[in-house]
């Protein structure tokens, strides 16, 4: 499963867009590899679901800021010297 642009919709085989669709996932790319049972593609779409982490929590696992939009500040200018 991949994020993709707004207004794309749901691309994803009629197990997973049903399975993202009840949990109002909006716009979404998936391919599924391996097993076209429908439970096992319910299981792993699931899991991979309930694996997201917040952008928060990735940013401070490597020890970065997130920067806010429109939050972006001039240099400041050095002090003249008369």
């Amino acid at each position: 499963m991949r994020p993709a642009s707004p207004g794309t919709g749901i691309i994803a085989g009629r197990t997973v867009r049903a399975v993202l669709e009840a949990a109002g996932v909006k716009d979404i790319l998936s391919k599924s590899l391996g097993s076209n049972n429908a439970a096992n593609v319910v299981k792993a779409t699931l899991k991979g679901l309930l694996s997201l982490r917040l952008r928060e929590d990735i940013y401070k696992a490597r020890g970065l800021e997130i920067k806010k939009a429109g939050s972006a500040q001039a240099p400041e200018a050095a002090p003249a010297t008369a």
